[in-house]
């Protein structure tokens, strides 16, 4: 007759099970999930010159993660992107581009970009040769737009643009809006503004708005009637 040791005989039995059954479940843990992608929220409502809403407008934005959207029949826009570097571009059939330079969002938030399109105002012209430096100067005088380098630190590419539908008269970099419902606008980074009246001097980064000036930035949304800013850094710094 066979004797068993009883006592070695459910160690053997229970190392079989330990190496049977999952670590989760002798441990009573579920199975690990995968990492969520942090995201933030952009809004917005597109709009022509005379305040009417355009409906079927492209709204791109790009970057690592591109993504897109068309408005709404009330002319609005809503999306989720992951954190990162974008820019944004609305286009619609009969209406200059409108396009807001690189932005950076680092941390879950909600965005509002609203945006006016001007109609196209330069027609037909030959450039040569075709580059983007030639397209922007040789349409200087007819488009309804500027941007200015103000990279940032890190060497994200910001840029200021200034959306227009005059220019002041004598030139240089001051615009003026035609009515409340069509403004100067001002984007930089997270930065938005609009205004009756806006300068900009390049050299020293100093932005000038003036006549029913409202701004939206993280902080939310304010008003004023004159206020300046030091552009910089990707921030656009209210001077006293």
């Amino acid at each position: 007759m066979t004797l068993y040791n009883q006592p070695c005989m459910r160690r053997a039995v229970f190392a079989l099970l330990i190496g049977v059954l999952p670590s989760t479940v002798l441990f009573g843990q579920g199975a690990p999930t995968a990492t969520q992608i942090e995201t933030f929220h952009v809004r917005g409502t597109i709009k022509d010159r005379n305040d009417a809403v355009i409906r079927n407008a492209t709204v791109t934005f790009s970057g690592e993660r591109s993504a897109g959207t068309v408005t709404t029949g009330v002319g609005t826009y809503d999306i989720d992107l992951p954190l990162g570097v974008y820019t944004m571009i609305v286009q619609a059939n009969g209406f200059e581009p409108y396009r807001r330079p690189a932005f950076r969002v680092n941390s879950p938030t909600s965005l509002l970009f609203n945006a006016t399109l001007q109609i196209g105002g330069c027609g037909d012209m030959i450039i040569v040769p075709l580059t983007d430096e030639n397209i922007y100067q040789a349409t200087k005088r007819c488009r309804h737009y500027d941007q200015f380098a103000v990279p940032g630190q890190d060497g994200t590419p910001f840029k200021l643009y200034i959306q227009f539908p005059e220019r002041l008269a004598g030139g240089g970099d001051g615009y003026v809006g035609e009515d409340p419902y069509n403004p100067v606008m001002v984007a930089y980074n997270l930065f938005s503004l609009h205004a009756d009246q806006v300068t900009y001097d390049e050299k020293k980064s100093l932005l000038r708005a003036r006549g029913n000036v409202v701004v939206e930035d993280e902080s939310g949304e304010h008003t004023a009637d004159d206020v300046t800013y030091k552009i910089k850094n990707g921030s656009a710094v209210r001077i006293p």
